[in-house]
């Protein structure tokens, strides 16, 4: 079973909220997505036990972070807490596979 810790798993967490939401906005004033653009999903996934191959475990992960990106504010507590609401979302559904 692979295992990370649960600061490492948030920061990674807490980055692709922030790219989420960066890129959210370049989209709204007519940017189209890049290259430029860190999908740190397929960590995030393995690590929250949801299998990426699988349609409905990719849906359920999305929609969770599209959720999260757009609540936050500029400042890091809203990021964090952020980050942990959808930590705490991703592991109702899935077995905790970090510690």
């Amino acid at each position: 079973m692979n295992t990370i810790p649960t600061d490492v798993l948030l920061f990674i967490i807490r980055e692709e909220l922030r790219n989420r939401s960066f890129f959210n906005t370049l989209l709204q004033v007519g940017i189209e997505d890049s290259w430029y653009r860190s999908d740190f999903s397929p960590l995030i996934m393995r690590f929250t036990g949801l299998e990426i191959n699988f349609e409905n475990d990719f849906k359920y992960y999305d929609a969770i972070m599209d959720k999260y990106s757009e609540a936050i504010e500029p400042g890091d507590r809203s990021l964090e807490e952020a980050a942990v609401a959808a930590l705490q979302e991703l592991n109702r559904q899935s077995p905790s596979l970090y510690h």
